[in-house]
């Protein structure tokens, strides 16, 4: 059984790094006093700090001189501001602002948040229930479907990156550094591997190019999956035998693992973890209302779930089979977003039909109009010529003569 493994001293203080100047109480960039050192890695550091002009904590995220040489690592490092910049979502972790300092440093200014991560949490207290990690899916899930709608994805979601506020019932999203907008120019190579392979899916780990909202969602699975068994849901023993899991899709039952969880929920976790893109659920607000279901809960966002969908409609849907048709996911088209309006039938049970208004005449045109009045002076030419012989042929019978009136000869 593969165990969430418990932080060491020396993943602590892997590649423990010294940047000039980064000390406490000293003050970056005249404006943030730093305060404390909350984590540090190959790629930089994060501080605790006060921003002094808006009287706020901060985080202080730093890259490290060496990995700011690497250019696709500093074109991440300042996207990921970017992202995050757009994003603006409640569940999502907030960014103030990036730069770099007059020594060169790439920096980013975040909200700072206090509380602890989501492994950090099952490695402490156990796995969960069903019903305690819901609230936590549905956040998730709703700050990760805003992502989507807007063309994010995470790429490295995974218990690490799911930080977890107020006695553990807030939840945010963080870091995005290895996030891709659908729009942009992708930066990977294909045959690069970029993420955590437990959480990465079959097409992630062939090439990181085609990773899209599907793969936020199969890795949103595997954890769903590890917070309730307290395991991983692959039998591996090491890298190698874990690659091969994922690739062929050989995944222990959740229900097995974790007694007293049903058949239902686990098929549920296990189509958000199918091998093929296709066969997952049309969207991660999809997927969060099946888990809902299979437990008998509500969600409360069933009415967000099919404009999630539908916005996700042209990039995750299948592409065109060989007869050109499109096939649309069923959780596209048979989730309503509103309540079917409810129609009671009057006495006698039949409707009565709905009067139509006339269909208006089509405006005659001009040459219509012309020929028209060419007949009708047609015909008052005829009229008065008639009158005119029938007029004369009365004053001959009568001897040329009216009454009143001389006619000359």
């Amino acid at each position: 059984m593969f165990e969430l493994p418990e932080e060491t001293e020396a993943d602590r203080m892997e590649q423990t790094l010294l940047l000039s100047g980064f000390t406490q109480g000293v003050f970056f960039m005249e404006r943030y006093r730093l305060e404390a050192l909350l984590g540090q890695g190959a790629m930089g550091k994060v501080f605790r700090a006060t921003d002094t002009i808006e009287d706020r904590r901060v985080a202080v995220k730093v890259l490290h001189p060496d990995m700011a040489r690497k250019t696709q690592v500093l074109a991440r490092f300042r996207r990921e501001f970017e992202i995050l910049r757009e994003l603006g979502h409640p569940g999502i972790v907030r960014v103030y602002d990036a730069g770099q300092a007059p020594d060169g440093m790439d920096y980013l200014i975040m909200e700072f948040l206090e509380g602890r991560t989501l492994k950090r949490r099952l490695q402490r207290d156990g796995p969960m229930t069903p019903d305690e990690f819901l609230p936590l899916l549905v956040q998730v899930c709703d700050a990760l479907g805003s992502a989507h709608v807007q063309g994010v994805v995470h790429r490295d979601l995974k218990p690490d990156n799911l930080l977890l506020l107020t006695g553990d019932e807030v939840v945010k999203v963080v870091d995005f550094g290895l996030s891709r907008l659908a729009t942009e120019k992708r930066m990977t190579k294909t045959g690069i591997m970029l993420g955590t392979p437990r959480y990465m899916p079959p097409e992630q780990i062939r090439s990181a190019k085609d990773a899209d909202a599907r793969t936020d969602q199969y890795a949103l699975a595997v954890i769903t999956h590890e917070a309730l068994a307290g395991a991983s849901p692959f039998p591996a023993a090491d890298a190698g035998q874990l690659l091969g899991c994922v690739i062929e899709g050989r995944i222990l039952p959740l229900e097995e693992q974790r007694p007293g969880i049903s058949k239902r929920l686990g098929d549920v976790v296990r189509k958000a973890m199918s091998r093929e893109p296709r066969d997952r659920y049309a969207t991660i607000g999809a997927y969060v209302e099946a888990y809902a279901h299979a437990i008998g809960r509500d969600t409360g966002r069933s009415s967000l779930v099919a404009g999630d969908a539908i916005s996700d409609l042209f990039r995750l849907a299948d592409g065109p089979d060989a007869s050109g048709e499109v096939e649309l996911p069923d959780a596209i088209i048979s989730t309503p977003a509103y309540e079917i309006p409810k129609f009671t039938l009057p006495e006698g049970g039949e409707i009565a039909p709905v009067p139509m208004p006339p269909a208006a005449e089509p405006a005659p045109t001009r040459r219509a109009w012309g020929l028209a009045l060419f007949l009708l002076a047609l015909v008052a030419v005829v009229l008065f010529s008639a009158a005119g012989a029938y007029g004369m042929r009365l004053w001959m019978n009568a001897g040329g003569q009216t009454d009143g009136i001389s006619v000359p000869i």
